[in-house]
């Protein structure tokens, strides 16, 4: 039973009441003006507390959001193991990279200071 049929059927209670409230001999004044102000607090209440059931939602429509979430979560914690692996395959490739940049550019310099060196001793004969 949802909020609102609860509060429909709450409310055809309190009328009833009511209902009997004002038709009944034997209830004096006093006590039957308690009771009115009583039941309009009370049907004030119920359609309260139905409006702020109904702006809260559905529990079984609740309850599938939460597991679609918890399965959206699920996924995006995978996705971000993923991630963080290739991320750091990435960053061995680059370190590796950068070791083989500074190989060559070590090549490079002995390479020219033998073009260097070469150079001289080719003066130096001539």
């Amino acid at each position: 039973m949802g909020a609102t049929a609860a509060g429909s059927l709450g409310l055809e209670c309190i009328n009833n009441v009511e209902s009997e409230r004002k038709n009944s001999p034997n209830i004096n004044g006093q006590v039957s003006g308690r009771m009115k102000k009583k039941l309009k607090r009370a049907k004030k209440i119920i359609n309260t507390l139905v409006y702020k059931a109904e702006a809260s939602g559905n529990p079984a429509l609740l309850r599938l959001k939460n597991r679609e979430l918890t399965d959206e979560v699920q996924s995006l914690k995978l996705n971000e193991v993923v991630i963080k692996r290739e991320l750091e395959d990435m960053r061995s490739l680059v370190d590796s990279l950068r070791r083989k940049i500074s190989d060559l550019k070590d090549r490079v310099e002995e390479a020219e200071e033998d073009r260097r060196k070469s150079r001289e001793s080719q003066r130096i004969m001539l």
